[in-house]
């Protein structure tokens, strides 16, 4: 057992208090020099008067009788930094100090004290009752042996070395003690700095979470039209905002208690605020994040990923065509994926967290290394910790100095720990209260138009967050239902125009655009189905201006002698890729297509009139698939594919056309994967055909087929299946029966 008599040279009789320099932050330094020097006499004048307090209050509490003689008072330092400080000193481990104790001697000046070395005894120093007849030392403090130590009188002061009566020797600081109570303390100190910490990191983190949630669930509105999927978001957005004010005002009252009265309440909220409590919300915060940014994306995408037909790069025709399901498939995989930088950036949050979540869980999980006893080969020497001591204590002075000088910054610190109190509960109960709000009166703003006419016409319809009219993504007008040759001009009015993604005429006798077709900038699609078409001018016009997002035009048993001038006008919108006419009476397309449909990617003409080959498609840029099914065309000039501007063809139709002859020549550099062929009147192949053909070349019904097909045509010709993309690209058997005139569109 170490013991301080041992060496003269240790002053135990002053031990300022050691303040860490983390106590103090290094900004004061900026304060003026003379506002310093009066904060530092203030603090200096406080500290001598907090001593002699706290050296009477020691004298009443601490007695030490020896052997039954005389009563020498025992002064143990009470040096308890701030509660939310942890001292340097703060390891963990047990320091095991000797024992110093008072015995009775007399000199010149009377009865005194003088001290000797003690061992412990198996006890600890921290507790209030030391042993009644302890193994003694005869190292004396005196360095002949003789002389008594150095001791303090009443004022705290060092004496001189003669043995004076009432002296009070001082032992050391307590935090250099292992007593139970102060390990006690610093666990406090320790755990209420922890609570205070992760309670300022969840709630930063926590309305970080909320700020870019609440938006984001408003997106949703705007694209998910599902209802079950928008009441879960919304139920997980406002469980998110009243769990953390629930957790938050949890976590103020860990460190509200701590710091009121961390002794007589430390059991008590040591038993509340376990691990295993900070663990569960660690685990159910986790569990929240996650599904709100893990399982309900994709519970929205995997659908769709299982209908992806891997073989044919699309989705089913069902799918694709469908009068709901397509502008469901677009709006919501824009819902799960990212469409922006912003976007981008709220969509991480929830991964962020979760990575937070899983590193805290981490930590929890991880075991602490033990904490035993120096062995005393390892242990330093009295000198070196009381060097250690005095190094300490000489920066003491400026560390108190600096701490006095913050009192200014420390209030208003502690009045930024108020509005932190007040504020962000606060902000967790508006938020969610303000979320279930909006989102009943979407739901209530949907009931009161349920009586409305155009409801019938709707659908597929959305519960936007403070949307004004009725929100409809998909609109069936059918002009026979309305008893009404066209649409009227005021046909949107009662709709909300952002909402509208797919408009759909129908069973037109007469059909005109109606202009109010320009105001809506959110449109997808726009489908003619049975209609005379009259008239689509310039006041009906496609622009890219004010249709930033059309996808495709389809134009399906409609009687029109030429293509309108509503959609031949520059500039198109660069997402109009996709042109579909089936069952018209078009002969022919118009030369100016080639500059304005420069996007095209998709053409179908099928079922139609055209007797000649319209040589002006092939100079379309990017047009990968083209289909001229059913139409009355016997040839295809010799130049079609050697001068085509586009080289990478997905599919070439021209089945059901009494075709007589195909090209001699193709651009070397030219790619068909797939050439339907089925029904014509082909008896021979050119060369390019097993060259430039990669994949199918379908010629069921044909002459060349005829007796099982000639065993020298290419592997890639097929003679016995049916084409695999279907008899028509455009399925007017699919589509049709939710056409009918009789049938209601809510069915469909």
């Amino acid at each position: 057992m170490r013991d301080y008599t041992a060496y003269p040279d240790a002053r135990l009789d002053r031990h300022p208090r050691v303040v860490d320099a983390a106590d103090v932050s290094p900004l004061l330094l900026l304060l003026p020099r003379d506002q310093a020097h009066a904060a530092a006499a203030a603090a200096d004048a406080a500290g001598r008067q907090q001593r002699r307090v706290m050296a009477r209050d020691a004298r009443r509490r601490h007695q030490l009788r020896v052997d039954g003689a005389l009563a020498c008072d025992v002064l143990r330092r009470s040096c308890r930094p701030p509660l939310n400080h942890a001292h340097s000193s703060d390891s963990g481990c047990c320091l095991l100090l000797p024992v110093v104790e008072a015995v009775p001697s007399r000199g010149e000046g009377g009865g005194g004290c003088r001290t000797r070395g003690l061992r412990s005894c198996g006890r600890r120093v921290g507790d209030s009752r030391l042993p009644a007849a302890p193994k003694r030392r005869d190292e004396l403090l005196g360095r002949d042996g003789s002389a008594p130590g150095r001791i303090l009188d009443r004022r705290g002061a060092v004496g001189p070395r003669r043995p004076l009566a009432g002296r009070h020797l001082l032992l050391p600081p307590r935090e250099l003690l292992p007593g139970g109570d102060h390990r006690r303390r610093r666990r406090l100190l320790a755990a209420q700095r922890g609570t205070e910490l992760y309670s300022r990191s969840f709630a930063a983190r926590k309305i970080v979470e909320i700020v870019t949630q609440i938006p984001h669930s408003y997106l949703d509105s705007t694209l998910i039209a599902r209802p079950w999927i928008n009441r879960l978001k919304v139920a997980l957005v406002v469980t998110n905002c009243w769990g953390s004010f629930a957790v938050h005002r949890l976590l103020l009252t860990s460190e509200t208690s701590r710091q009121v009265a961390p002794s007589s309440r430390s059991r008590a909220n040591d038993k509340e605020h376990s691990p295993p409590l900070r663990f569960a919300i660690v685990v159910v915060d986790a569990l929240l994040t996650t599904s709100a940014g893990v399982l309900l994306p994709s519970a929205i995408f995997l659908p769709y990923l299982l209908q992806f037909d891997v073989e044919l790069f699309t989705f089913p025709p069902e799918l694709m065509y469908g009068d709901t399901a397509f502008p469901n498939l677009v709006l919501e995989n824009r819902a799960f994926f990212a469409i922006s930088w912003f976007d981008a950036v709220v969509k991480s949050v929830p991964h962020i967290g979760v990575l937070l979540c899983l590193r805290t869980l981490s930590a929890m999980l991880e075991t602490p290394p033990p904490c035993l006893p120096l062995s005393p080969s390892t242990q330093s020497s009295p000198v070196a910790s009381l060097s250690r001591i005095r190094r300490l204590a000489l920066s003491s002075t400026s560390s108190r100095l600096l701490a006095s000088a913050s009192h200014g910054l420390w209030t208003s610190t502690k009045l930024i720990r108020r509005l932190h109190r007040v504020l962000v509960p606060l902000f967790f109960l508006t938020a969610g209260a303000g979320v279930v709000l909006v989102h009943l009166n979407a739901q209530l703003e949907v009931l009161d138009h349920n009586s409305d006419g155009i409801r019938s016409m709707c659908i597929q319809q959305m519960r936007p967050w403070f949307a004004a009219d009725l929100s409809c993504s998909v609109l069936t007008y059918n002009c026979y239902s309305q008893r009404e040759a066209s649409p009227p001009p005021e046909a949107f009015d009662r709709l909300e125009r952002e909402a509208l993604r797919s408009v759909i005429f129908s069973h037109c006798s007469a059909f005109e655009m109606p202009p109010s077709i320009r105001e809506l900038p959110s449109i997808l699609g726009i489908e003619l189905w049975n209609v005379t078409l009259v008239d689509w001018g310039l006041s009906a016009a496609l622009s890219a201006e004010k249709h930033p997002v059309l996808a495709f035009l389809v134009f399906a048993h409609v009687s029109m002698t030429a293509i309108p001038v509503g959609i031949l006008q520059s500039p198109l919108p660069e997402r109009l890729t996709d042109f579909e006419f089936s069952h018209t009476n078009l002969t022919t397309l118009p030369e100016e297509a080639t500059e304005s449909w420069t996007h095209v990617e998709l053409l179908y003409l099928e079922h139609s009139q055209i007797r000649t080959f319209p040589s002006a498609l092939m100079q379309l840029p990017v047009l990968s698939e083209l289909s001229l099914i059913d139409n009355p065309i016997e040839a295809l000039p010799g130049e079609i594919l050697t001068t085509a501007t586009s080289i990478e063809y997905y599919d070439l139709a021209f089945s059901r056309n009494p075709l007589m002859r195909l090209p001699d020549e193709a651009n070397e550099g030219a790619n068909i994967n797939f050439l339907a062929l089925e029904g014509t009147q082909l008896v021979a192949l050119p060369v390019w055909i097993a060259t430039n053909v990669n994949e199918v070349v379908s010629l069921g019904d044909s002459p060349i087929c005829d007796d099982g097909g000639d065993p020298q045509l290419p592997e890639t010709v097929v003679c016995t299946k049916a084409d695999e993309l279907g008899e028509e690209r455009y399925p007017a058997a699919l589509v049709g029966p939710f056409r009918r005139l009789e049938l209601d569109p809510r069915s469909g």
